[in-house]
Protein backbone atom coordinates (compact mmCIF):
# COMPACT_ATOMS: atom_id res chain seq x y z
CA UNK A 1 0.00 0.00 0.00
CA UNK A 2 1.19 3.09 -1.25
CA UNK A 3 1.90 6.21 1.85
CA UNK A 4 0.61 9.36 0.94
CA UNK A 5 0.64 12.71 2.24
CA UNK A 6 -2.55 13.65 3.67
CA UNK A 7 -3.54 17.54 3.43
CA UNK A 8 -6.40 18.70 5.05
CA UNK A 9 -7.37 23.02 4.80
CA UNK A 10 -8.91 23.55 7.85
CA UNK A 11 -11.02 26.53 8.86
CA UNK A 12 -9.38 28.68 11.80
CA UNK A 13 -11.68 29.15 14.86
CA UNK A 14 -11.09 32.30 17.11
CA UNK A 15 -9.11 29.96 19.42
CA UNK A 16 -6.87 28.86 16.70
CA UNK A 17 -5.12 32.66 16.97
CA UNK A 18 -1.98 31.58 18.67
CA UNK A 19 -0.89 28.81 16.40
CA UNK A 20 -2.27 30.87 13.49
CA UNK A 21 -0.08 33.62 14.57
CA UNK A 22 3.42 31.40 14.70
CA UNK A 23 2.32 29.27 11.49
CA UNK A 24 1.88 32.34 9.43
CA UNK A 25 5.15 34.28 10.82
CA UNK A 26 7.53 31.23 10.49
CA UNK A 27 6.09 30.81 7.05
CA UNK A 28 6.35 34.60 6.04
CA UNK A 29 9.54 34.94 7.09
CA UNK A 30 10.78 31.13 5.41
CA UNK A 31 10.10 33.38 2.09
CA UNK A 32 10.30 36.90 2.68
CA UNK A 33 12.66 38.73 5.30
CA UNK A 34 14.51 40.00 2.24
CA UNK A 35 12.34 42.30 1.11
CA UNK A 36 12.58 44.74 4.95
CA UNK A 37 15.29 46.32 6.32
CA UNK A 38 14.04 45.09 9.72
CA UNK A 39 13.74 41.07 8.29
CA UNK A 40 10.03 41.38 8.37
CA UNK A 41 9.89 42.13 12.07
CA UNK A 42 7.82 45.57 11.66
CA UNK A 43 5.32 43.38 9.04
CA UNK A 44 4.85 40.07 11.44
CA UNK A 45 4.05 42.47 14.13
CA UNK A 46 1.95 44.64 12.01
CA UNK A 47 -0.33 41.02 9.95
CA UNK A 48 0.12 38.35 12.25
CA UNK A 49 0.75 39.11 15.60
CA UNK A 50 -2.34 37.93 17.80
CA UNK A 51 -3.81 40.94 17.85
CA UNK A 52 -3.75 41.94 14.92
CA UNK A 53 -4.88 38.60 13.86
CA UNK A 54 -7.84 38.79 16.45
CA UNK A 55 -8.67 41.96 14.39
CA UNK A 56 -8.44 40.64 10.59
CA UNK A 57 -10.23 37.67 12.20
CA UNK A 58 -13.44 40.10 13.35
CA UNK A 59 -13.80 42.00 9.86
CA UNK A 60 -16.76 40.61 7.98
CA UNK A 61 -15.33 38.89 4.37
CA UNK A 62 -12.25 37.44 6.24
CA UNK A 63 -11.83 33.77 6.56
CA UNK A 64 -8.59 32.00 7.42
CA UNK A 65 -7.79 28.46 7.21
CA UNK A 66 -4.67 26.39 8.11
CA UNK A 67 -3.18 24.10 5.75
CA UNK A 68 -2.11 20.69 7.33
CA UNK A 69 0.18 17.90 6.23
CA UNK A 70 0.09 14.33 7.69
CA UNK A 71 -2.17 16.74 10.62
CA UNK A 72 1.01 18.96 11.31
CA UNK A 73 0.53 22.77 10.25
CA UNK A 74 2.43 23.86 7.53
CA UNK A 75 1.25 26.92 6.32
CA UNK A 76 -2.66 28.92 5.96
CA UNK A 77 -5.02 30.69 3.46
CA UNK A 78 -6.56 33.95 4.21
CA UNK A 79 -9.49 34.55 1.70
CA UNK A 80 -11.60 37.51 1.31
CA UNK A 81 -15.45 36.34 0.45
CA UNK A 82 -16.45 39.02 -1.62
CA UNK A 83 -13.22 40.76 -2.33
CA UNK A 84 -13.46 44.22 -1.34
CA UNK A 85 -13.89 46.89 -3.64
CA UNK A 86 -12.17 45.21 -7.00
CA UNK A 87 -15.15 43.24 -8.82
CA UNK A 88 -18.30 42.56 -8.14
CA UNK A 89 -18.28 38.48 -8.47
CA UNK A 90 -14.68 37.43 -6.99
CA UNK A 91 -13.22 35.54 -4.65
CA UNK A 92 -9.97 36.79 -3.36
CA UNK A 93 -6.82 34.73 -2.48
CA UNK A 94 -5.30 37.62 -0.09
CA UNK A 95 -2.54 35.06 1.52
CA UNK A 96 -1.26 31.75 0.81
CA UNK A 97 2.14 30.62 2.81
CA UNK A 98 3.84 27.85 3.20
CA UNK A 99 6.48 26.69 4.89
CA UNK A 100 9.85 26.46 2.61
CA UNK A 101 10.46 22.85 3.64
CA UNK A 102 6.93 21.59 2.15
CA UNK A 103 7.06 23.91 -1.22
CA UNK A 104 7.14 22.10 -4.25
CA UNK A 105 5.13 18.59 -2.74
CA UNK A 106 1.90 19.53 -4.39
CA UNK A 107 0.46 21.84 -1.42
CA UNK A 108 -0.08 24.52 -3.74
CA UNK A 109 -1.61 22.76 -6.59
CA UNK A 110 -3.74 21.29 -3.78
CA UNK A 111 -5.09 24.75 -2.07
CA UNK A 112 -5.88 26.53 -5.50
CA UNK A 113 -7.71 23.42 -6.54
CA UNK A 114 -9.68 23.16 -3.07
CA UNK A 115 -10.05 27.50 -4.03
CA UNK A 116 -11.33 27.06 -6.87
CA UNK A 117 -13.65 23.81 -6.03
CA UNK A 118 -14.91 26.38 -3.48
CA UNK A 119 -15.53 29.17 -5.36
CA UNK A 120 -17.48 27.70 -7.97
CA UNK A 121 -19.70 26.04 -5.32
CA UNK A 122 -20.30 29.43 -3.57
CA UNK A 123 -21.29 30.87 -7.28
CA UNK A 124 -18.33 33.15 -7.76
CA UNK A 125 -16.96 33.64 -11.42
CA UNK A 126 -13.51 35.04 -10.63
CA UNK A 127 -10.27 34.29 -8.30
CA UNK A 128 -8.17 37.27 -7.24
CA UNK A 129 -4.67 37.46 -5.90
CA UNK A 130 -2.35 39.58 -5.39
CA UNK A 131 1.95 38.88 -5.65
CA UNK A 132 5.45 40.45 -5.26
CA UNK A 133 6.59 41.19 -8.79
CA UNK A 134 9.99 39.71 -7.33
CA UNK A 135 8.39 36.33 -6.32
CA UNK A 136 8.95 34.92 -10.04
CA UNK A 137 8.20 31.10 -8.64
CA UNK A 138 4.87 32.14 -7.04
CA UNK A 139 3.81 34.44 -10.13
CA UNK A 140 5.14 30.92 -12.45
CA UNK A 141 2.91 28.40 -10.49
CA UNK A 142 -0.04 31.05 -10.70
CA UNK A 143 0.08 31.48 -14.35
CA UNK A 144 0.56 27.87 -14.48
CA UNK A 145 -2.79 27.32 -12.57
CA UNK A 146 -4.66 29.60 -15.02
CA UNK A 147 -4.14 33.12 -13.73
CA UNK A 148 -3.22 35.97 -15.73
CA UNK A 149 -1.84 39.63 -15.07
CA UNK A 150 -4.35 42.01 -14.96
CA UNK A 151 -2.89 45.37 -13.29
CA UNK A 152 0.03 46.36 -10.91
CA UNK A 153 0.43 48.09 -7.80
CA UNK A 154 2.74 49.06 -5.06
CA UNK A 155 3.03 48.93 -1.36
CA UNK A 156 4.17 51.76 0.31
CA UNK A 157 5.57 50.72 4.00
CA UNK A 158 8.96 52.38 4.72
CA UNK A 159 10.13 49.14 6.59
CA UNK A 160 10.05 47.88 2.74
CA UNK A 161 13.02 48.08 0.51
CA UNK A 162 11.98 50.15 -2.43
CA UNK A 163 13.14 48.12 -5.39
CA UNK A 164 10.46 44.86 -3.91
CA UNK A 165 7.67 47.12 -3.10
CA UNK A 166 5.97 46.03 -6.40
CA UNK A 167 2.92 43.53 -6.32
CA UNK A 168 1.18 41.76 -9.83
CA UNK A 169 -2.46 41.86 -9.52
CA UNK A 170 -3.56 38.21 -10.79
CA UNK A 171 -6.97 36.82 -11.80
CA UNK A 172 -9.00 33.56 -13.34
CA UNK A 173 -12.16 33.53 -14.39
CA UNK A 174 -13.39 30.42 -13.62
CA UNK A 175 -16.41 28.49 -15.65
CA UNK A 176 -19.16 26.67 -14.48
CA UNK A 177 -19.13 23.22 -15.86
CA UNK A 178 -22.46 21.87 -16.67
CA UNK A 179 -23.66 18.60 -16.22
CA UNK A 180 -25.37 16.88 -19.53
CA UNK A 181 -24.61 16.14 -22.98
CA UNK A 182 -21.97 16.14 -24.97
Amino acid sequence: MENRALIIIQPINEQDIPLLSRVSAAAYLDHFKYLWFDEGKWYIEKCFSEEALHKEFALKGNHFFLILLNHEPVGFLKLRIPAPNVCKNCLELERIYLRRKQTGMGIGKFCMNWLEERALAQGFSKLLLKAMDSSTDSIAFYKKSGFQTCGETRLDFQMMKEEYRGMIILEKSLRHQVIGHR
